[in-house]
């Protein structure tokens, strides 16, 4: 919601946000934040659920890690992140993202990394 009210004036401007829990409220709970917030989208990428253990979420992180050396990525929030946004890309029309700028904002950390491996077995 910070982010759609801090760029809701900036032309051209998109916040695109990946909803890690089932939450069928969230989206109407940010637009009563930010009205007029027509640039929010929200794409599902709860990948089972909250803390699931799916294999999905294995595959991402391990996928991304091979790609991104040195950077790890966290099963309950940031895997899902990246996974919502690959999913959003691969909708895309061939040539329609050329010039734009992405940034992937995640303000958790890594500290249930260990928890979700160890229960896992990941």
């Amino acid at each position: 919601a910070g982010l759609a009210r801090a760029t809701r004036r900036a032309a051209g401007a998109q916040v695109h946000g990946v909803m890690c829990v089932r939450d069928p409220g969230l989206s109407a709970r940010i637009a009563d934040l930010v009205p007029g917030a027509g640039h929010l989208r929200l794409h599902d990428g709860a990948l089972g659920g909250f803390a699931s253990g799916e294999a999905a979420i294995a595959d991402v992180m391990r996928e991304f890690e091979e790609l991104n050396p040195g950077k790890r990525l966290d099963p309950i929030y940031t895997a899902k992140l990246v996974s919502g946004y690959d999913i959003w890309l691969g909708e895309q029309a061939a040539g329609s993202l050329q010039g734009q700028t992405h940034v992937l904002v995640h303000t958790g950390g890594l500290q249930g990394r260990a928890a979700w491996e160890a229960r896992f077995e990941q």
